[in-house]
C-alpha cells in the first residue's frame, strides 16, 4: 500500500513538471512571437529669422597709445548715438571685442614703429524685419561713420522653443507613419510603444546666418533689396513598437 502511495506520488510529481514544461514552452512560443521594430521619425522646419545681429568693426590710428584709446570712445560714442536714434535697446549693444596695439611697418627689410591701431567690436541685437534691416543701412550708408559693418540672422530663444515643439510632433508622427506602413506590409499589427529614444533635448543650435557685408558706410547697398535665407532645423525620435 505505501509502495502505491510512493508511485502515485512520484506520478503526481512528473505529470505536474510536464505540465510545467509545457506551460513554459507554450509561453516560449508567444514570447517569440512578439517581435518589435524600432523606427526613426524626423521633423523638418524651414523658419525666418526673428532676430538680426549688427556687427560694427571701428578702427582709430594715432601715434600715441592714448590717442588711439581716445578715438576709439569718440567714435563709439557717436556710433551709440547712432544706434540709439535707430532704436536699439541699450542692454542690447554689446563690445565683443577691444585692443590697441602697436602698429608695425616694415621698409628694407627694417621693423619700426608707427604709432597705435585700436580696434573695437560692438555686436547689437534688434528685432529682425526687412523694414529695420534697410533702415540701418540707409542710415550708416548716409555717412557720418568710417565703422565697417555686416550683419547675421537667427532666431530667438523664444522662437527656438516654439519650433522645437513643433519639432518633436512631427518626428513622433513620422516615426508613426512609417512603424504603421511597415507594419500594414509585413502581415502585422503594431501594438504597444516599448521605448523611446530622444536625446538632442538641449541640443538644438542657436543658429546664425552670416548676412551680406556691407562696407564702409558708402553708398553701396542702401536698401534691403536681398532676401534673408530660411533658416532649417531638423530633430529626430527614435520608437520602439511591438508588433503581433
Amino acid at each position: 500500500m505505501v509502495k502505491q502511495n510512493k508511485l502515485l506520488n512520484m506520478t503526481g510529481i512528473k505529470t505536474n513538471s510536464l505540465v510545467l514544461l509545457l506551460l513554459f514552452i507554450s509561453t516560449s512560443i508567444v514570447h517569440a512571437q512578439n517581435t518589435t521594430i524600432s523606427v526613426e521619425g524626423t521633423g523638418e522646419i524651414s523658419e525666418k529669422p526673428d532676430v538680426g545681429f549688427l556687427n560694427i568693426t571701428v578702427e582709430t590710428r594715432d601715434p600715441k597709445f592714448g590717442g588711439a584709446i581716445t578715438q576709439l570712445n569718440t567714435k563709439t560714442d557717436s556710433l551709440y548715438a547712432i544706434l540709439s536714434e535707430l532704436g536699439f535697446e541699450k542692454e542690447k549693444i554689446k563690445t565683443s571685442d577691444f585692443n590697441v596695439r602697436e602698429n608695425f611697418v616694415f621698409s628694407n627689410d627694417t621693423r619700426s614703429n608707427d604709432g597705435f591701431i585700436g580696434v573695437q567690436r560692438i555686436e547689437a541685437e534688434f528685432p529682425f524685419s526687412k523694414e529695420q534691416l534697410g533702415t540701418i543701412i540707409n542710415r550708416f550708408a548716409d555717412g557720418g561713420t568710417s565703422a565697417q559693418f555686416d550683419f547675421r540672422f537667427g532666431l530667438s530663444e523664444g522662437k527656438l522653443k516654439e519650433l522645437k515643439k513643433e519639432l518633436i510632433k512631427e518626428a513622433i508622427q513620422d516615426a508613426t507613419s512609417k512603424a504603421e506602413l511597415i507594419a500594414q506590409n509585413t502581415g502585422k499589427t503594431l501594438g504597444e510603444i516599448e521605448e523611446i529614444t530622444y536625446s538632442k533635448a538641449d541640443r538644438l543650435p542657436g543658429v546664425m546666418l552670416r548676412g551680406t557685408s556691407v562696407g564702409y558706410g558708402s553708398s553701396q547697398g542702401q536698401s534691403a533689396g536681398f532676401e534673408i535665407k530660411s533658416i532649417d532645423l531638423t530633430d529626430t525620435i527614435l520608437i520602439k513598437w511591438r508588433v503581433e
